[in-house]
Formats: C-alpha cells, sequence, structure tokens
C-alpha cells in the first residue's frame, strides 16, 4: 500500500490475496489543508484526467484547489507530434487503480495528496524520536562517567593521594647482619609502567 494507505483486509492481504486493496486511513481535508507527497519512479494508475497545455506549476495548482482531486503527475509526452501538446498534466479523482512502484513501466513522479495529520504525524514521530536517542546517548555518557569516577577514587586515598602497595617493614640485608634500606613504597601507575600494563612478557 501506499504512504497514508492500509490494506482493507489485513488477513486476505496477509495470505497473498491483494483483490481487496487498500484504503485512505485518514480522509482528506478541504481548504488548503492537504500537502502532496512525492512518489519517484512509479507506474502512474488508470482512469486519469488529462489537462492539456499546462505546466507543472498549473498542473500542482489545478490539483490543489480541487478537493475531489487525490493525486497527480506531470511529463513529457513522446506523442507530441501527434497532437501538439508536449506535456500533460494528469490527475485523479477516484480510487487510484492499478498503481506500482518500479519495474520496467515505473518512470513516472505521482504527487500524492495527503492529509495535513498525515505529514504532521511524520515529524510528531521525529519529534519524539530524537529526544529518546538523545537521553539514550547522555545517559551513557553518564554511566562512563560514574566507572571512571569509580575507578579512579579506588586508586586514591581519602585525601586524594594515591594509594600505594605497603611492603611492610622488610629491609635489605648488607650481609652482616646489618639492615641498611628500607624497601621502597611503590604506586600502582609505577607498576603499571614498569610491567608495560601488566604484559605477560614482563611476567615474574
Amino acid at each position: 500500500c501506499l504512504d497514508g494507505f492500509d490494506p482493507s483486509n489485513k488477513t486476505e492481504w496477509v495470505r497473498g490475496n491483494f483483490s481487496h486493496g487498500c484504503w485512505r486511513k485518514e480522509e482528506l481535508q478541504c481548504g488548503g489543508e492537504d500537502s502532496f507527497l512525492t512518489l519517484p519512479a512509479m507506474k502512474v494508475p488508470d482512469k486519469f484526467v488529462r489537462l492539456w497545455n499546462k505546466s507543472y506549476d498549473d498542473c500542482a495548482v489545478e490539483c490543489s484547489k480541487n478537493c475531489s482531486c487525490v493525486a497527480y503527475a506531470y511529463a513529457n509526452l513522446s506523442t507530441s507530434n501527434i497532437d501538439g501538446d508536449a506535456t500533460r498534466c494528469l490527475l485523479w479523482t477516484g480510487e487510484l487503480i492499478d498503481v506500482e512502484k518500479g519495474g520496467a513501466v515505473g518512470n513516472e513522479n505521482l504527487y500524492l495528496r495527503l492529509t495535513a495529520l498525515s505529514s504532521k504525524g511524520r515529524k510528531s514521530i521525529v519529534i519524539k524520536v530524537i529526544p529518546a536517542i538523545s537521553a539514550s546517548v547522555l545517559l551513557i555518557l553518564l554511566l562512563a562517567c560514574l566507572v571512571w569516577f569509580r575507578k579512579f577514587k579506588g586508586k586514591h586515598d581519602k585525601k586524594g593521594r594515591p594509594r600505594r602497595l605497603i611492603m611492610g617493614d622488610l629491609r635489605f640485608s648488607d650481609g652482616l647482619g646489618e639492615e641498611t634500606h628500607e624497601l621502597p613504597f611503590i604506586s600502582f601507575e609505577e607498576i603499571v609502567t614498569a610491567t608495560n600494563n601488566f604484559s605477560m612478557s614482563n611476567l615474574l
């Protein structure tokens, strides 16, 4: 089904029976409240009304001001040497019968009339999605900051000083029974640097 339309019989549609066609979800509103959606590479529907010697802008205005016009198309005709009119303006005022997208015969832009509510619905979806994405990104950043803070805090004492690995009161001996040097306190950062981030090649 085209944008703004749903299957008339969803049960049969799922079974592959499309004979019931599609129905418009929202009725058109006359009085300039409708908009036109461009559907590219379409096989235009049957049963159109042709307006002669109209420019593209004229064609759009003709359909826009006609409340019964549900779609229009405009293109150059290859039969201009026969009827003398190199352009065509096609309007549809009833059901859109035998319309297809793509394929060997799909080479026209079809301008489909939709209600203003349909176009607003698309905007409202975008408006709802953007804040949701922003909130998700913000939540991820907050979680990352929390993890970093906890990790950073774990490496420092309550006074903000880096925690050091306490080796106890072990001392070096000079071989004569006298202990001359205390083992230094080593920070975690120094160990990381010395072991190349605990590389297996530096395993003791």
